[in-house]
């Protein structure tokens, strides 16, 4: 029940991040700088906690395909600092670049909605990828997956003024287009992680995957390092049944927040039949 809790609690703090983000563009330059203030001060608590540290950890990451069981990645054995210096890294580098980052470009994100969704996806696995080599719990493994995040970004997206106007099906191919993307980079990154054999669950060079087929005793074998295995355990999950998910978990998120928030009013409109207009000052 603890560990619940902790990990609900990063999660929270992960999802409450990244809808900062995307709404980065309608914050005040004064609550931009305390939100940028308040990660760079997170990564020096994050730099003592490394420092009051000693030891070693050992720790091997879980992971797990559509149609087949759990496997599991070799052991990392490393500094138990290197949790604590990775989580620096990244508080003080999203602190950096909030208060360093233009107030027009600030201004602008919201508006390029998809890049921005996508960005976060790449920056959110990178992270999970540094955290599983430094062999950092579980709970903070887990709450740096990307496979929550297409609900919060079809609320965001739902949300978002440039595309309140949109139809349903403007809505899913915004979110089809944004889950090939993000999951295009997890793609390569499996790719990438099991030919140079850099660890973590993305490295597939040394596992055998028995795939179970459904409604059958049948199953297969994908040998590691096989074009089976990069079609059937890479390719196909993640550029065809990731993206579909997107899509449908997006569509969930957006009806969720428009039901919970509301439809955006429609401008009042004027005595001759248009819109109001503000009187010229």
């Amino acid at each position: 029940m603890a560990l619940d809790v902790e990990r609900l609690s990063i999660l929270a703090v992960v999802w409450a991040a990244i809808a900062l983000a995307f709404w980065w563009g309608e914050l005040s330059g004064r609550a931009r700088r305390a939100i940028a203030l308040v990660f760079s001060a997170a990564g020096v608590v994050f730099l003592v906690l490394a420092l009051r540290t000693d030891g070693q950890i050992h720790n091997f990451t879980n992971g797990s395909l559509l149609l087949g069981p759990k496997y599991q990645s070799e052991v990392e054995s490393v500094s138990a600092r290197l949790p604590y210096y990775v989580m620096t890294v990244v508080c003080l580098l999203l602190g950096m670049v909030g208060l360093s980052l233009p107030e027009r470009v600030s201004r602008q994100t919201g508006s390029h909605f998809v890049p921005l969704a996508v960005g976060l996806s790449v920056l959110l696995t990178l992270i999970r990828f540094a955290l599983e080599k430094a062999a950092a719990p579980e709970t903070w493994i887990s709450a740096a997956g990307i496979t929550w995040l297409p609900p919060l970004v079809g609320a965001a997206l739902a949300l978002q003024k440039e595309t309140q106007g949109r139809g349903l099906r403007d809505v899913a191919r915004m979110l089809f287009r944004y889950g090939i993307l993000s999951r295009l980079f997890v793609a390569l990154l499996y790719l990438v992680a099991s030919g140079l054999q850099l660890g973590t669950h993305y490295d597939l060079s040394r596992v055998l995957l028995r795939i179970d087929v459904p409604f059958s005793k049948k199953y297969f074998l994908l040998l590691p390092r096989s074009w089976r295995q990069l079609v059937g355990a890479v390719l196909i999950p993640q550029l065809v049944v990731w993206p579909l998910y997107t899509v449908v978990a997006g569509l969930v998120g957006g009806g969720a927040a428009r039901l919970l928030m509301g439809r955006p009013k429609e401008p009042a409109a004027s005595p001759a039949g248009g819109t109001a207009s503000p009187a010229a000052g």
